[in-house]
């Protein structure tokens, strides 16, 4: 008896502690965006570390992780015994008879129960269940770890587009400059008769159109600053420098190289190969059901009765009794429900099967067509490079020659236009690079710098 009252004691006790580390793991009330206006320099590396602070979206996914304690707990919680406890308090009154005479006084009853349970067979579902529930478990950070790769990519999309705008701004206030230089250069030689007045109001028009453009460019960095803030997760009206670097450097490695790393370490593809254990797990539960199960049991009880009315109800009932066995029980047949339900996990297995000779199918072609596209683009970013310089060059020489009358107002507009175009060329090749990059970075579920390590 000593014996059965330290194990029941026991048990209680255990069912205190996970309820406390329940109570313990509650979340916080979340804050709002915070407002960050500094004059300190942020990198890529600090937004990423902001973004992973507050951007809600995948805040909310990180929640997932605080389940985590319970889940593992249900799992163990299948191998310990089931405890249930119980009391109950009665009283009668007086009974008389139709005469008026008293047959029954008044009485009370009290009894107070816990009983044990314990599983000690069941084929294996226990075992099973445990194991996927570890798989499940590593799902959920898996599924993290999936979320943090696509806010990183996010968060490097609409910091490569502020730089770009930022960048974009600078040279389209260059050309501004250059067509004021051009409507100077053509009030100068209208002035000495060298040129017509439709000079000069073609040079104005130019410069109007591309003061034009300077206000669209700022409206763009606007716009891209307040991109950069809702991807990272903090107020709009946030302002800080950013500082970083548009030199595209591709990095030393292959196709083949980023697909194996790829097929390592994707989350999504971990998860999606535990899915198929989860569901080969899921079909051996269904079929460890034909078998019985064999269980063991023990209840302790303390009851009490009172016929006077000057007794009252006891908080510790005297009389005492208990019980204790071992059952076997085994279903022979349940209307077919058994083969529904384990024909249904086959059948999930096998999609789970399906699902992942396509992601991988996806991931090797998603990675080898971003590999050639980055490829293909460091080879055209060095053309327009080169473009671009000799735009430049070509503008000042044709500034130069109509400066001195060797050359038309038309030619100048023609080495504008064409200065114009190679920059908006390079910038725009830059930022698909970057982003490609970005992209094949999410695919890959890996930095390229330690792929090409």
């Amino acid at each position: 008896m000593n014996c059965s009252k330290s194990y029941v004691r026991r048990t209680l006790l255990t069912l205190i502690g996970v309820l406390m580390l329940s109570s313990a793991g509650l979340a916080a009330t979340p804050d709002e965006p915070p407002l960050i206006v500094s004059d300190s320099s942020k990198t890529l590396d600090d937004l990423i570390d902001l973004a992973l602070n507050h951007e809600y979206t995948y805040r909310k996914a990180v929640e997932g992780e605080r389940i985590v304690s319970m889940l593992r707990a249900s799992a163990i919680g299948q191998f310990l015994p089931g405890v249930t406890a119980g009391g109950s308090y009665r009283t009668s009154g007086k009974t008389y008879d139709a005469a008026g005479n008293l047959l029954a006084n008044n009485n009370s009853s009290s009894s107070i129960s816990i009983s044990v349970s314990e599983t000690i067979f069941a084929g294996g579902q226990r075992l099973w269940g445990l194991k996927a529930a570890k798989l499940s478990l590593d799902n959920i950070f898996l599924n993290s770890e999936r979320s943090r790769d696509v806010l990183v990519t996010q968060v490097k999309t609409v910091f490569y587009n502020f730089l770009l705008a930022k960048e974009n701004l600078r040279v389209q206030n260059e050309i501004l400059q250059q067509r004021r230089e051009s409507l100077r250069l053509a009030q100068a030689r209208y002035a000495t008769g060298d040129v017509i007045e439709l000079d000069v109001m073609q040079a104005e028009i130019d410069l109007g159109t591309q003061e034009n453009n300077v206000l669209q460019a700022q409206q763009s960095l606007k716009n891209a600053r307040e991109a950069l803030n809702l991807a990272v997760g903090i107020h709009l009206d946030s302002t800080f420098p950013v500082v970083g670097g548009l030199t595209p450097v591709l990095p030393n490695t292959d196709a083949d190289q980023l697909v194996t790393t790829a097929l390592q370490k994707r989350p999504d593809f971990k998860a999606a190969k535990n899915q198929v254990k989860i569901n080969s797990l899921n079909v051996l539960n269904y079929t460890s059901q034909y078998v019985p199960t064999v269980s063991w049991f023990y209840s302790y009880d303390r009851s009490d009765y009172r016929k006077d009315l000057a007794q009252h109800y006891v908080v510790w009932p005297s009389i005492t009794s208990s019980t204790t066995g071992f059952s076997l029980n085994w279903t022979i047949f349940d209307r077919f429900q058994r083969e529904y339900n384990r024909q249904n996990a086959v059948i999930a297995k096998r999609k789970s099967v399906y699902d992942e000779f396509s992601l991988r199918q996806n991931i090797m072609a998603n990675v080898r067509s971003e590999w050639r596209n980055l490829e293909k683009l460091d080879q055209q970013i060095k053309v327009s490079e080169r473009n671009r310089d000799l735009a430049r060059r070509q503008l000042e020489l044709e500034q130069e020659r109509y400066r001195v009358g060797a050359s038309s107002q038309l030619n100048l507009r023609s080495a504008e236009v064409t200065r114009i175009t190679a920059e908006n060329d390079y910038l725009a090749r830059v930022l698909e690079y970057f982003t490609t990059l970005a992209t094949l970075e999410r695919d890959l579920g890996a930095s390229l710098e330690e792929v090409s390590r």
